[in-house]
């Protein structure tokens, strides 16, 4: 089901902002465990970087940095964050780390890579 992350997405989107990366991480990695091989097309690292890099589901560092800023200017998050650099940064991070939770023979639990990965949101991370 591809269609599942940006409907995931859309669908976080309308949550309140505080809510969002939680809910867009679990789908991201809902994503990977449910279509494994997708996710690999899209996002495995090849000679010449990340193929696919803004992953063409429909899941881009383009919404976040806009949640992120959306984030700033309510003064919930670091003023002094870039925003476009932290989503890029994030989800090239999340995407590798996805890739290896998938191949790895004794990964962490799903609720514990969510967990994770919420953590280090920069919605998270970087709050005020």
């Amino acid at each position: 089901r591809p269609a599942a992350l940006p409907q995931a997405c859309r669908q976080a989107a309308a949550a309140p902002l505080h809510d969002q990366g939680p809910a867009t991480v679990a789908a991201f990695v809902d994503f990977a465990r449910d279509q494994p091989a997708l996710f690999r097309v899209i996002f495995a690292v090849g000679e010449g970087g990340l193929r696919g890099g803004r992953a063409s589901v429909g899941f881009s560092s383009r919404a976040m940095e806009q949640r992120l800023g959306a984030l700033q200017q309510a003064g919930e998050l670091d003023p002094g964050l870039d925003a476009g650099l932290a989503a890029r940064i994030f989800h090239g991070g999340q995407a590798q780390i996805l890739l290896w939770w998938l191949d790895t023979p004794d990964p962490p639990s799903r609720r514990d890579l969510i967990d994770t990965l919420v953590r280090l949101h920069p919605a998270t991370a970087c709050r005020r």
